[in-house]
C-alpha cells in the first residue's frame, strides 16, 4: 500500500494552518480483503470530501484510522462499512506545565497541542501577577488544577510535588519552560555580567530543571517524558543573548546528564531548541526584531517558527512516538541551525 502523503493546497504555505491537505483515494491498491489506512483527521468541523473520495483537511489535525473492506467484485474501491477513529497521542496522560506566562508563550503552545491530543493538564504559577494570567488559560485548556511554585525555592518545589502527588499520584509528562536573566545583563557586554546576575540566570534557567526532576522523580511513571526549552544561543554567539546563552548551555548539558539518571527508571528527557518567537521573554532581548527578520529571510524554510510548531514537536517527544529518544536537543527552527557562512 503506498504511503499517504500530505499536499499543500494552493494559496497556502507550510505552518499557516490552512495549507495541509491529505488525500486517501489513491492509497488503496485493488486487492481483496480487509485494509487499514492511517491518515490525518481534522480537529474541527467544516471539512469536505473531495470529488475522488479523499478527505480535504484545513487547519490542525490528528492522526486517524480508516477501517473498511475491499471487494473488486462489488464494483467499487470500498465497501460501505467504514469509520474514523481518532488517535490521541497523549490520551489521559498527566502533564505538568511549568512556565506559562500568557497565551503567546511557548508553554501555552505546547499545552494547547497536548490538549488536542487528549492530555490531562495542570499548570504552575509564580506570584500573584502570573496567577491572574494562568488561571484563565487553565480554564480555557481544561486544566485540572493550578499550583504555586517558585522554582528558585526548594520549599515551593517540595510543596508542589506533594500537591501533585495528592492530586494525581503519578506524572507522565513534565514541561520545564522557565528562564530568566536580569535585563541589564542582556544589554551590556557579556564580560560585564554581574556575579549576582550570572547566578540568577543559571539558577532560574538551568538549575531549576534539575531541582524539578529531583523532586518529581519518585512520581514520574515508567515511560514518562521531561521536556525543556533551549535556544541556539547556547551553542553559537547571538548578539545580546549574553548570560542567557551560558545558562542555556548549562541547561543542555544538564539534559544529557539527567538522561542517564532518569533513563535508569525508563524516563526520557529532551530539550527543544526553538527558533525566535515573539514572547514576553524575548521582549527583554535587545535588537530581537532584527534577529526575527534575519531568520525569516535566511532560514531554509524562509519563515519563523510558531508556538504551534514547537507544540507539535513536543507532542512527538512526549508521546510513545519518541520512546527511544532521550538526552537530545531537537532543533525546531525552520532549519536555521544548519547554516554556515
Amino acid at each position: 500500500m503506498p504511503a499517504l502523503r500530505p499536499h499543500h493546497s494552493a494559496g497556502g504555505k507550510p505552518g499557516d494552518g490552512n495549507a495541509c491537505r491529505t488525500r486517501m483515494a489513491d492509497a488503496i491498491k485493488p486487492v481483496r480483503g480487509n485494509f487499514r489506512t492511517t491518515h490525518y483527521r481534522p480537529l474541527q468541523p467544516g471539512n469536505r470530501l473531495s470529488a475522488d473520495g479523499g478527505r480535504e483537511i484545513h487547519g490542525s489535525f490528528r492522526f486517524a484510522c480508516h477501517w473498511g473492506s475491499f471487494s473488486p467484485a462489488a464494483g467499487g474501491p470500498f465497501s460501505t462499512q467504514s469509520n474514523y477513529e481518532e488517535i490521541m497521542l497523549l490520551k489521559d496522560k498527566k502533564c505538568l506545565i511549568f512556565g506559562v506566562a500568557n497565551n503567546r508563550s511557548i508553554a501555552y503552545g505546547i499545552a494547547s497541542c497536548f490538549k488536542e491530543h487528549g492530555a490531562r493538564l495542570a499548570f504552575s504559577y509564580a506570584g500573584e501577577a502570573i496567577h491572574k494570567r494562568v488561571e484563565p488559560i487553565s480554564e480555557e485548556l481544561g486544566g485540572e488544577f493550578i499550583f504555586p511554585c517558585d522554582v528558585t525555592s526548594d520549599e515551593d518545589i517540595a510543596a508542589a510535588a506533594a500537591l501533585v502527588k495528592e492530586k494525581w499520584g503519578g506524572v507522565d509528562v513534565l514541561v520545564h519552560s522557565v528562564a530568566f536573566a536580569n535585563r541589564e545583563d542582556l544589554t551590556k557586554r557579556f564580560i560585564e555580567t554581574s556575579r549576582d546576575g550570572f547566578a540568577t540566570a543559571l539558577n532560574v534557567s538551568a538549575y531549576s530543571l534539575t531541582a524539578l526532576c529531583h523532586a518529581f522523580e519518585p512520581m514520574l511513571n515508567p515511560g514518562a517524558s521531561v521536556l525543556t526549552m533551549t535556544y541556539y544561543g547556547a551553542q553559537k554567539i547571538i548578539t545580546n543573548y549574553n548570560v542567557m546563552g551560558v545558562a542555556k548551555a548549562a541547561l543542555e548539558a544538564s539534559v544529557r546528564y539527567l538522561s542517564v539518571d532518569l533513563g535508569a527508571k525508563d524516563v526520557r528527557i529532551n530539550a527543544i531548541s526553538a527558533g525566535p518567537i515573539k514572547t514576553l521573554a524575548s521582549s527583554g532581548i535587545s535588537d530581537f526584531k532584527q534577529i526575527f527578520n534575519h531568520i525569516e529571510e535566511h532560514a531554509p524554510l524562509r519563515r519563523n517558527v510558531t508556538t504551534e510548531d514547537v507544540g507539535k514537536a513536543a507532542v512527538f517527544l512526549a508521546s510513545d512516538l519518541g520512546s527511544a529518544v532521550t538526552g537530545e536537543i531537537m532543533f525546531v527552527d525552520c532549519g536555521y541551525n544548519n547554516l554556515g557562512i
